[in-house]
């Protein structure tokens, strides 16, 4: 409901269609065969590749990971190990934090075209639904003064997006 009444607040149209797991794969699928940059390359199957930007940018949204953020810490590990000898488990570690920072730019069009297209996946709803209530000037405020209480069932399955929608509106 918080998005559908305040979406336009984030630029979202709020009749986005919700769309589900085929759908989002067929999406993430779209935009990596459509990235420009020819010197892109990933080391695993395209299905691998897919499964990898599904799960970063969901993972990004849930707890609300900056890309700069990313960035630095990816970057200072990176520079942490980089004259270390390879080996078998110092080079996978490199490996995902390499791959993960070629993923960064691809998630940010991702969610972008999911927005524009006005299709977007649960996980985004309830990431902008966070958004909007921790962000934008008086939605929490307004939203707070409708309920007296509310009731959270299965609180231990709550992802961090939905605690900060509930606990900080």
């Amino acid at each position: 409901a918080i998005l559908r009444e305040y979406g336009l607040r984030l630029g979202i149209d709020t009749d986005s269609e919700l769309v589900g797991d085929a759908v989002a794969w067929q999406q993430a699928a779209k935009t990596l065969r459509n990235w420009p940059d020819d010197d892109f390359t990933y080391d695993s199957a395209f299905s691998t590749l897919v499964s990898d930007l599904l799960g970063y940018t969901k993972n990004a949204m849930e707890h609300d990971l900056k890309k700069a953020d990313v960035i630095a810490e990816s970057d200072k590990i990176l520079d942490r190990i980089k004259d270390l000898p390879s080996d078998k488990d110092l080079d996978p570690v490199r490996k995902v934090l390499q791959q993960r920072l070629k993923l960064l730019d691809i998630s940010e069009k991702l969610l972008e075209a999911r927005v524009a297209n006005g299709q977007l996946t649960f996980d985004d709803q309830m990431y902008y639904a966070a958004k909007l209530a921790t962000e934008v000037d008086k939605v929490g405020e307004i939203e707070r003064a409708k309920y007296k209480v509310v009731m959270l069932d299965e609180y231990q399955d709550t992802s961090q997006d939905r605690k900060s929608t509930r606990l900080n509106s």
